[in-house]
């Protein structure tokens, strides 16, 4: 499981650096390095894959709950966990790609993974 824990953690950062790599071509990288005292115009792409950020932050401290439970009680939840992590991979391209039906069910999907590792710890 904690193997699981460190891919999760460097799904997490690259998706935190999505939104600059996708804008890194019209914005300048002295921008995001700066103080952001100015906003940067990202891309469209960029402030779309910034969405899908802010939408995996709200289910990030609930998963890492579990995982840290699963690994605290020696359960094994590393197949939902990657599973739970493909979703996220496949709603953050839907979700930059604008397919917005797709994108609600893949949404629904993770939720299921969230639910499922819930299950396995009862």
């Amino acid at each position: 499981m904690f193997d699981v824990l460190i891919i999760f953690l460097i799904f997490y950062l690259l998706q935190l650096m999505l939104p600059m790599l996708l804008s890194i071509k019209s914005v300048p990288f002295s921008d995001f390095a700066g103080a952001r005292d100015k906003s940067i115009d990202l891309s469209l792409y960029s402030q779309r894959a910034d969405r899908s950020v802010r939408n995996f932050r709200e289910s990030l401290p609930v998963v890492l709950m579990l995982i840290a439970l699963s690994i605290a009680l020696d359960i094994d939840n590393s197949q939902t966990v990657m599973y739970f992590i493909y979703t996220r991979i496949v709603y953050t391209l839907v979700y930059i790609l604008a397919i917005p039906h797709l994108r609600t069910l893949i949404w629904f999907l993770s939720l299921w993974f969230i639910a499922q590792m819930v299950i396995n710890l009862i």
